[in-house]
């Protein structure tokens, strides 16, 4: 008998919630088969830890400043979980967490899933949107198949980074 994978998922948004990364992880989590862990956003009226069949949820308190100090707070959090346990995957829905883990994976040992769910916020800064960049080329890079949202993403991605694989 094979052991089951164990899994990190990360997003950062509240789960469960209304955001459509809350409802993409909680699908993810449904659909496979495997001990999964979830870094998450936290509200006051969500619990820090919430276990979910084999697997928890461990959300992390964002705090009142703003979007940056909020993200830094979250990818400080996902590089304590990666410290903290072993996984075979680790699947980030954005380049933040994704760059925290893609510093990570050589050492740890386990497989980069990064999905393309997120885009750099304009209103923020052109720092904030070259940072972005910079975390969304690491991810691309230590990825061992990134996902995006449609083909012609897919297509895209194929011409810029043709030895990445891509899936929609």
């Amino acid at each position: 008998m094979t052991s089951r994978p164990r899994i990190l998922a990360t997003a950062f948004a509240p789960v469960p919630g209304t955001s459509p990364h809350g409802a993409a992880l909680m699908a993810m989590v449904a659909a496979i088969r495997a001990d999964v862990d979830l870094v998450t956003g936290k509200t006051e009226q969500l619990s820090h830890v919430e276990r979910m069949g084999e697997g928890r949820m461990f959300r992390v308190p964002l705090g009142d400043g703003g979007p940056m100090e909020q993200r830094e707070a979250f990818d400080r959090a996902v590089a304590r979980q990666l410290a903290a346990e072993r996984y075979d995957v680790v699947h980030v829905r954005g380049p933040f967490a994704g760059a925290r883990a893609a510093e990570r994976k050589a050492a740890l040992g386990f497989q980069l899933v990064y999905e393309m769910a997120t885009f750099p916020d304009e209103t923020l800064s052109t720092a904030v949107e070259k940072v972005w960049a910079d975390f969304h080329e690491r991810s691309l890079t230590h990825a061992a198949l990134v996902l995006v949202p449609t083909e012609a993403a897919k297509r895209g991605l194929a011409e810029s980074h043709g030895g990445v694989r891509v899936e929609v």
